[in-house]
């Protein structure tokens, strides 16, 4: 995976890596690059990225014609920093650095369609309400 730029988010230091580029759309993903804080337990190093407790997976989307569009595939926040603000931390960091793109979550469950609503009511021109259909 290809390094792209670092993030400084709510104090932790997180890393925007490609993971694939095809046609129209680049994955990503954002993760931690500082060690978590000495009372949480780290996981096992590991290559996939997906294994890491805090990250978001997203897509950066440029269909021909249509508005640039930001799809998070995939958030999670290690347990002991859920409902700390950190999940909307790192949507808005996302937004900051990629922008003009309107950001919505793909297959939401409870935890993520709270967080867009929320993030939907501050900032309706960044983030995509749950529950309604997007244009594009």
């Amino acid at each position: 995976m290809a390094d792209l730029r670092h993030l400084s988010i709510t104090g932790r230091e997180f890393t925007v890596q490609i993971e694939t580029t095809w046609m129209y759309s680049t994955t990503c993903f954002l993760l931690p690059a500082d060690p978590p804080a000495p009372e949480v337990t780290a996981p096992a190093p590991s290559e996939n990225p997906l294994d890491c407790d805090t990250m978001i997976r997203f897509k950066l989307v440029a269909f021909p014609g249509m508005p640039l569009k930001g799809l998070i595939t995939h958030i999670s926040v290690e347990p002991a920093q859920q409902r700390s603000g950190l999940g909307t931390a790192m949507c808005l960091a996302l937004a900051e650095t990629y922008p003009g793109r309107i950001w919505d979550v793909e297959c939401p469950n409870d935890a993520s369609s709270a967080l867009f609503t929320k993030l939907h009511l501050a900032q309706p021109d960044r983030f995509v309400e749950q529950g309604l259909v997007h244009p594009f």
